[in-house]
């Protein structure tokens, strides 16, 4: 196990879950106000600029509302990021500590039946199964037809998922028994993982 599997790994996962109710709260306010017919996550909302004008006057209302209703300062901006910031500010307040605790709780509950597992004096480590990894495989390559197998290690770095390098030498051989490994030289920069749908 690496150093780098336990400061980057479950820590940072669990570090960046502390405002889950928050901002669960927050992507369901910004679908609302964004009047789409279909639930967005952050990332396209922020990439669907020509929907700004609706999201951004919406957005400017609510917030000036919700400042009046807690009698917070408001900032009326022309800033989508700006605003989409003040709001998150404005949920936070409204969400009381207990009820942040009590979402995060169950979040750790359900993490602690199949992900996690204690190491110790190293605290708590990701504990994935071969069907979890899968899982993850088919999350990161999306609609792709395969990626190379160097790029999905670091897609797994990105979501805080760190192998040592006996790990992901199981990992390869886990990937050649399914036959999802597509081999074009044995030097591993042309080696790439299939989609298994």
């Amino acid at each position: 196990m690496s150093r780098e599997s336990v400061s980057n790994g479950y820590k940072l996962f669990k570090d960046s879950s502390i405002d889950l109710l928050v901002n669960n709260d927050l992507l369901d306010y910004l679908n609302i106000l964004s009047e789409k017919n279909k639930y967005q996550t952050l990332e396209e909302i922020m990439q669907d600029v020509d929907n700004y004008g609706i999201l951004g006057r919406n957005l400017m209302e609510f917030n000036s509302l919700l400042a009046n209703k807690l009698g917070e300062g408001y900032d009326s901006v022309l800033d989508i990021k700006k605003q989409i910031l003040q709001l998150k500010k404005f949920i936070e307040i409204l969400n009381p500590e207990e009820a942040k605790s009590r979402y995060r709780k169950s979040f750790d509950e359900f993490s602690g039946l199949n992900l996690i597992k204690s190491r110790g004096r190293l605290g708590y480590v990701f504990n994935l199964t071969q069907e979890f990894i899968l899982l993850f495989v088919e999350i990161i390559i999306g609609n792709r037809s395969k990626i190379l197998l160097n790029e999905l290690f670091a897609e797994f770095g990105k979501r805080g998922i760190f192998f040592d390098k006996q790990t992901k030498k199981s990992i390869i051989q886990f990937f050649e028994e399914i036959n999802i490994l597509e081999k074009l030289s044995d030097s591993g920069d042309a080696q790439y993982v299939k989609s298994i749908l």
